[in-house]
């Protein structure tokens, strides 16, 4: 009364989950790199933007609960001439000051940067990849372990690149003397 889907008696069942089994590891991997290339990159930038605002903030905070024991060290008798031994309060509150605009003009670098470096890669990873390639032999394993590294190397540049949003006021507030905090 039972009707066979396959006249034999053959379930290919196992089979076929162990072929999908098989394709899903390289499918995954896939679309990991399309969400790094399509979601992650995209917004690293504003990732550590906001990490370098809630630093900023942060230090905001700290300079407020500060002042109070920071003017009294004005008033400590064995101090630096006029500052007392509030002089180093001085040079992190230019710190603080200076952060903001150092944190913009590291944003501008770091989109120069990016545009012209990025320019530079995408036009000549392929091309060295596949005169790397061994025996000039391009396999779908072979793309998908160009694209791992080509999606590696993006993650590295926009993170070394928008780094400059941080570095660079780090950097010079220590050519001018100023403490060495860092965000």
């Amino acid at each position: 009364a039972g009707v066979k889907v396959l006249g034999n008696g053959w379930d290919g069942g196992p089979v076929v989950f162990t072929l999908i089994g098989f394709a899903f590891l390289p499918i995954a991997g896939l679309v990991a790199l399309g969400f790094t290339l399509a979601y992650l990159l995209p917004n690293l930038p504003f990732l550590m933007w906001i990490g370098i605002v809630l630093g900023w903030l942060i230090m905001c905070v700290e300079a407020i609960l500060a002042a109070p024991l920071w003017a009294v060290m004005h008033l400590h008798p064995n101090g630096d001439d006029l500052t007392g031994r509030g002089g180093n309060g001085y040079m992190l509150l230019l710190g603080l000051l200076l952060r903001p605009a150092l944190t913009i003009f590291g944003l501008i670098a770091a989109l120069v940067l990016t545009e012209l470096m990025g320019e530079f890669v995408n036009k000549i990873f392929f091309s060295v990849f596949i005169s790397g390639s061994r025996w000039g032999l391009i396999t779908i394993l072979s793309i998908i372990f160009a694209m791992s590294v080509y999606t590696s190397a993006m993650v590295q540049l926009f993170r070394k690149t928008f780094s400059l949003m941080h570095v660079i006021p780090d950097q010079l507030m220590r050519w001018i003397g100023g403490g060495s905090e860092q965000m």
